[in-house]
């Protein structure tokens, strides 16, 4: 599986969900960019674990896949951005972290989500 990756351009729009391959990617980078239009596809191909409403820009996700767990969340650019967690209680912590900021969006903080990072 190809992915876009961090410093290269956007997601690629053709690839098909393969959750080995995209584990392994991770190799690569700490952060994994696929199209938004991929979103049915890895949920499909993953178990939720934990599921979350910013209400300001969609829901972010503690998914299961191949024996680990990944962060998933929307950016700015409509793209699903990917992390991957060995500890699921390191996923809850980066949920909670950006819940915590959004909260603060919400109430006109000014602050941001980096989701390059």
């Amino acid at each position: 599986m190809i992915l876009s990756t961090i410093g290269e351009p956007g997601p690629l729009k053709n690839i098909k969900m393969n959750t080995k391959e995209l584990v392994k990617n991770f190799r690569y980078k700490k952060v994994l960019l696929l199209p938004k239009a991929k979103l049915e596809e890895l949920l499909n191909s993953c178990e939720i674990l934990i599921e979350k409403d910013t209400i300001i820009n969609g829901k972010v996700r503690v998914l299961k896949c191949e024996g680990v767990f990944i962060f998933q969340e929307t950016t700015n650019k409509e793209e699903l951005a990917l992390r991957k967690f060995t500890r699921l209680r390191d996923a809850e912590n980066l949920v909670n972290n950006h819940l915590t900021i959004y909260e603060n969006m919400w109430n006109g903080c000014g602050c941001k989500v980096n989701y390059y990072e």
